[in-house]
């Protein structure tokens, strides 16, 4: 399974204009002086021939690039649009996947967790189920010892947080909470609560849900497109040196490509190359770690291979997909 042909489905397979190992064009030489046209013609091809020597052992000097030297090179040598595949079909943008956190007669919560601005990133969408109004929501989620709120400076780490808005009768509305996170390998499951007020014509009524925020080891990850010549070097980095795989049948998903999609979207991978039946994909996680996905289809079955740097983490993002589809 950690064989690196097993990984990359197909070694002759086109590689982008853009690739960072081309080699830049060389500057076309001066015109010669007039003195110089007694020279004999075959000068002028022996300096040919040893400028495309020099070339190749320049290129025969190159050697496998570690994962941190794989982004750096594209970014330096194509710009940041470099970590765009272009080879790769845009069928499969992630799409946000909300998940229930909570429901009473009154308030419904939606919940995705995802990663932004360096931190962990809880979207709360909150719909009012009453023909009133809705006021003074505070969300809070209590503190572990590896996860923590962020609120308001000067606000104790036992407060929650107030909503920025009210919900006017039957409307919905999102709200973003931040999160510290020490380590992203294992999953977390956080108890939280969210007090509000609902005004009727005889007064406010004060009303509490109670939750469990969960963060899988996805809710630290996000997609990060790259070419399949930087996903190759990668691999070949040495770098990845944990890796996990599994078979289990479709149970959620009728076919590969929604398997494939579900995955893109609730586990925050991208797509860096996809053949009939199989798709090999990338994320990093907050923590800087480089994800690999190989997934591949045979019959009412999938095969998932996943390689970082951490074992714990592919562990777990492995049941993730399991369970998905």
């Amino acid at each position: 399974m950690d064989d690196l042909d097993f990984w990359l489905t197909s070694n002759d397979a086109p590689v982008p204009a853009t690739s960072s190992a081309a080699p830049t064009a060389a500057e076309p030489a001066p015109a010669p002086a007039a003195a110089a046209t007694a020279a004999p013609a075959a000068e002028p091809e022996k300096k040919k021939k040893s400028k495309k020597e020099e070339k190749g052992k320049k290129k025969k000097k190159k050697g496998k690039k570690g994962a941190a030297a794989v982004e750096d090179e594209a970014i330096a040598t194509n710009g940041p649009d470099s970590l765009a595949d272009t080879s790769v079909a845009a069928a499969l943008p992630p799409a946000a996947v909300y998940n229930e956190l909570a429901k009473d007669k009154n308030i419904e919560l939606t919940c995705q967790m995802r990663v932004g601005n360096n931190q962990a990133l809880a979207s709360v969408v909150f719909r009012n189920l009453t023909s009133q109004q809705m006021i003074n929501m505070d969300f809070n989620v209590l503190d572990s010892l590896n996860v923590k709120m962020i609120r308001p400076m000067g606000t104790p780490s036992h407060e929650g947080i107030r909503v920025p808005f009210q919900l006017p009768p039957g409307s919905s509305n999102e709200g973003q909470f931040a999160f510290t996170v020490d380590s992203i390998v294992v999953p977390q499951k956080l108890r939280g609560t969210l007090t509000y007020m609902v005004q009727t014509a005889e007064g406010a009524t004060s009303n509490k849900i109670d939750f469990k925020l969960p963060m899988p080891c996805s809710s630290f990850i996000m997609a990060m497109p790259m070419t399949s010549k930087m996903f190759a070097n990668l691999l070949g980095s040495g770098d990845l040196c944990e890796a996990k795989s599994a078979k289990f049948p479709y149970k959620n998903s009728p076919d590969f490509n929604t398997a494939l999609q579900s995955v893109c979207s609730s586990i925050h991978m991208a797509v860096v190359e996809q053949m009939e039946g199989s798709a090999s994909l990338h994320a990093n996680s907050l923590q800087q770690h480089h994800v690999c996905m190989l997934l591949k289809h045979s019959g009412n079955t999938m095969t998932v291979n996943v390689k970082c740097s951490d074992a714990s983490l592919a562990s777990n993002l492995l049941d993730e997909v399991r369970m998905l589809v």
